[in-house]
């Protein structure tokens, strides 16, 4: 049995305010941003544990993108991917678990806003 790190100290100062606010997204672009720059808020909160001095790893939203043509996948950016240092820590980390987590809530909420259209954002104008 190996030991695996937790994060769910630092998820626990997002999750909270991520969930209300997927809530309140009303177009799919909204949802997908609102997943990036919460997780890459949070990865940069995890980063310090890399002890990645090659450069200078700074997480923006660009950097872990939801994949909604495929269920519970995420896209890192190469500058991650790249870096294996990320790769070790998906592996002995509960970080991949985290961020399938908000993946799963931000799927839920595509679901619901395509079931379910918002008459102010589907695109057609109402003329008086």
């Amino acid at each position: 049995m190996t030991y695996q790190k937790s994060y769910n100290n630092i998820n626990k100062k997002y999750w909270d305010e991520f969930k209300s606010k997927i809530n309140e997204t009303e177009t799919l672009e909204d949802a997908r941003n609102l997943f990036s720059i919460t997780v890459a808020r949070l990865m940069n909160e995890v980063a310090p544990d890399l002890n990645v001095t090659e450069y200078d790893i700074t997480i923006v939203p660009e950097d872990v993108v939801i994949r909604p043509d495929k269920d519970y996948t995420f896209k890192l950016s190469p500058k991650l991917k790249e870096s294996g240092a990320f790769e070790q820590m998906l592996i002995s980390s509960d970080l991949e678990a985290i961020i399938i987590k908000y993946v799963e809530q931000t799927l839920h909420r595509y679901r619901h806003m395509e079931n379910h259209p918002n008459p102010k954002t589907d695109g057609k104008k109402i003329i008086h």
